[in-house]
């Protein structure tokens, strides 16, 4: 998605921080914000704008990072197999069934 000047919401990226606690209630730092921009999250990056030599983001820049970056951890993560729920069930029992041998 680009960003567009005449229609989307523009924030200065110094001020992403407290437009963040708004959605999360928690204010992150903006070094956090710089690393989003240049790092990312999941191979997911921060859309920014660089105008007059300020660097802006958007409002649906961030709330479009946020959705895209949870979904790509979410792709990230290794799902167990039935054979290893099974197994971890299986080790589950025994661990409760000593436990209780034991009195605990």
């Amino acid at each position: 998605m680009a960003i567009s000047v005449e229609h989307d919401r523009l924030i200065p990226l110094r001020n992403t921080p407290s437009y963040v606690q708004k959605f999360t209630g928690r204010r992150v730092h903006l070094s956090t914000v710089f690393r989003w921009r240049l790092r990312g999250i999941a191979g997911v990056t921060l859309e920014t704008i660089s105008i007059g030599g300020q660097t802006y983001t958007t409002v649906e820049a961030i709330l479009a990072f946020f959705k895209e970056s949870t979904a790509a951890k979410r792709r990230r993560q290794p799902r167990a197999s039935k054979a290893e729920k099974s197994r971890n069930c299986a080790k589950a029992n025994r661990l409760a069934a000593e436990a209780e041998s034991l009195g605990i």
